[in-house]
């Protein structure tokens, strides 16, 4: 296998694997359409911080799934060491390492030891974990307020025009500015919107997918600013949200409307 350089463009390189593997696996299962649940996306990660979260939470992927989602530790730890599509082997045994994988940045969070390493991934798999997907930021960057602002440093004026919408999941608007922008748009009063009884359920679902997609807030944080919901209600209401906007024009022109008013917020 050849090496691969740090600064290989791996986003046109899954482009590309995308568009041979699905087609040559449909070809030979006579089968059309999309293989992938969802397009390629890769995230911005502060790795002094999440580094070793994300990576747990990525080697446990095999357990999670129903099929050993139920099993005791020791079936699950099986599971875990026969998988053979994960890297977690060569993170426990150095004769288990692949060349083209860089241990180091991980392991050197738990002072390299893949005993500790281990240990840390036992925990998870006894005691829980967090997901790490609800600490996202603007959908692509997994970090603290101050990593954000580092990165928001270092990109002003140093974009092109093609990259610069890209950056703009360095700013945020806040919650109630949200809020008062979604009330404006459908002509409702802000306290309608949010609590666990709102005037409309898709009125609180384009606050909940505002929040997240211009106030850089996770779900979690969402359900809390809405008025006491959990993770789980915010997710269904977002997800409910995008299948009503795929059948119903006013909806999608509310939501047009509302996110021309947060962009303006941002550029002001």
């Amino acid at each position: 296998m050849p090496s691969v350089k740090p600064l290989d463009n791996l986003s046109e390189f899954m482009r590309h694997f995308n568009i041979a593997y699905t087609g040559a696996y449909n070809r030979r299962h006579k089968r059309v359409g999309n293989l992938y649940q969802g397009r390629y996306k890769a995230i911005l990660v502060e790795g002094d911080i999440y580094l070793l979260e994300l990576s747990r939470y990525l080697h446990l992927n095999p357990i999670r799934i129903k099929p050993h989602k139920g099993k005791s530790y020791a079936e699950q730890w099986r599971v875990l060491e026969k998988y053979r599509w994960s890297s977690l082997r060569g993170y426990l045994s150095v004769t288990e390492r692949e060349s083209w994988v860089n241990y180091d940045e991980v392991l050197g969070q738990v002072r390299g030891a893949r005993s500790h390493y281990r240990h840390f991934i036992e925990e998870g798999i006894k005691g829980g974990y967090d997901t790490p997907w609800e600490k996202l930021k603007g959908q692509m960057i997994l970090g603290r307020e101050e990593f954000l602002r580092k990165l928001k440093g270092r990109t002003n004026g140093k974009t092109s025009s093609r990259e610069q919408p890209s950056m703009k999941i360095l700013e945020a608007v806040s919650p109630d500015e949200v809020l008062k922008k979604v009330s404006r748009a459908l002509g409702v009063k802000a306290e309608e919107l949010v609590g666990k009884r709102p005037a409309r359920r898709d009125y609180r679902g384009l606050v909940m997918e505002m929040m997240y997609r211009h106030g850089r807030m996770g779900q979690r944080e969402i359900g809390r600013r809405i008025g006491g919901l959990d993770y789980s209600t915010v997710s269904r209401e977002r997800k409910r949200l995008r299948e009503k906007m795929a059948v119903n024009r006013e909806l999608n022109r509310l939501v047009q409307k509302t996110e021309r008013g947060l962009s303006e917020s941002l550029s002001g």
